[in-house]
């Protein structure tokens, strides 16, 4: 028989990875070897994961990566170039944690291949089911598999394909490694794998559904959507465990749920955890050591905190930057110097509070450290869920009187 090697990549899905490694046991193709990549999940993974390993088909590799070193290359990319260094297999397929592989994949595959001898890549049909945070099943797609594809990149989910792995060594042997895991394509290196494959072959499609995919909140393609490159000050962000952090410089303050219901109404924004470690972690919140972004009122005043500066703010000031945001009043007075106040009517001289969202010209704007940083609408709204409809509207004379600064823009999938 013809052997298949499959590489499973697996992060902390307890409840979904022995469904994904149950399909590969009962195929109806019996000659495979499977390689379990384990970014150093939790425990709870692991003893999901721990039953299985009596197959001796089954590797099972653990990366035992530090969290502050994830963001440092793709790491389902790197996870699948190390099961590389050891398969043996004549044919290579992709499969995820949170997807499972319908009883006759490998064999319908195969068949084709042995129908089609000279072709190095073929792909599937699949089922994407979605589900809400609790669980519930809200719907599904069919995404086909119809065409023949000269560029496959951003068009076939990974756990869809399979091909030779003569055409793997002809991608390695001209790029130097099979997966492109640069940091850059952190949430599209298959687009990028894709790519290489097209360099020597097209994608031939088989269009029976051979694969089903679920997609949580959690998933990482879901939250990976509208991701901009780098992440708003103020923003409260979590990754795949319950702790939470604001965002403040280079640093993620750890929040206590405590200070986080005493202190805000904004959103969580769940975000991959490689994008949550590249920030450090910082100083958590107390009520002694807040941070900048809060609107407090200590002894009858209004102050806005900048800079670990307090910010004198004005009634009116206060209903044309923030005419929804929560105030917190406070019962100690804060040891921090006075800044210049926060002006009603923009100037010239203005220093503009940070984390406004301005608008001009039909295009959005962060402010941050006195600069107008653009925003994709789509980022504002459905990532970081800015309420566009208070954006402050800026006139031709006072844009003109700001410097843009680091835009925020969701990084454009790989051509």
């Amino acid at each position: 028989m013809v052997k298949v090697s499959i590489i499973l990549t697996s992060y902390n899905k307890p409840d979904l990875v022995g469904k994904s490694i149950q399909s590969i046991l009962v195929q109806t193709h019996t000659d495979w070897e499977l390689f379990i990549m384990d970014d150093h999940s939790n425990q709870e993974t692991l003893s999901a994961i721990l039953p299985f390993l009596q197959d001796s088909r089954i590797t099972y590799i653990n990366s035992n990566v530090k969290d502050e070193d994830r963001h440092k290359v793709t790491r389902y990319a790197y996870l699948i170039n190390q099961a590389y260094e050891q398969l043996t297999g004549d044919y290579v397929c992709y499969l995820t944690d949170d997807t499972e592989y319908l009883p006759h994949r490998l064999e319908k595959m195969l068949a084709y291949f042995q129908e089609n001898p000279g072709k190095d890549v073929v792909y599937s049909r699949q089922k994407a089911e979605y589900y809400n945070h609790d669980g519930r099943h809200l719907y599904y797609m069919l995404l086909p598999a119809e065409d023949v594809l000269e560029r496959a990149a951003n068009r076939v989910d990974h756990c869809s394909v399979m091909h030779t792995r003569r055409i793997a060594e002809k991608i390695r042997k001209k790029h130097g490694t099979y997966w492109d895991d640069d940091r850059a394509f952190w949430f599209n290196a298959d687009a990028v794998f894709w790519s290489r494959l097209n360099e020597f072959s097209s994608f031939y499609p088989i269009s029976e559904v051979l694969d089903i995919t679920r997609k949580t909140p959690h998933s990482y393609q879901q939250l990976s959507v509208n991701l901009p490159d780098r992440i708003p000050e103020g923003t409260i962000v979590k990754g795949i465990s319950p702790c939470k952090y604001i965002i403040e410089g280079e640093t993620r303050r750890p929040l206590s749920d405590a200070m986080y219901d005493q202190l805000y109404l904004e959103n969580i924004i769940e975000i991959p955890d490689p994008v949550l470690f590249k920030y450090r972690e910082g100083t958590p919140v107390t009520w002694k050591a807040l941070h900048d972004g809060l609107l407090i009122k200590e002894d009858d005043f209004l102050y806005y905190l900048q800079n670990q500066k307090k910010r004198r703010v004005s009634q009116e000031a206060l209903r044309y930057y923030w005419p929804r945001k929560r105030i917190i009043e406070l019962n100690h007075t804060l040891s921090m110097d006075i800044g210049d106040p926060v002006e009603y009517k923009i100037s010239e001289t203005s220093l503009l509070p940070d984390g406004v969202l301005f608008k001009h010209n039909g295009n959005y704007y962060l402010s941050e450290q006195n600069q107008l940083c653009f925003i994709q609408e789509d980022i504002a709204q459905n990532k970081f869920f800015y309420r566009m409809d208070l954006a402050v509207s800026l006139t031709d004379k006072e844009f003109t009187w700001f410097e843009q600064g680091n835009p925020f823009v969701w990084q454009l999938p790989f051509k």
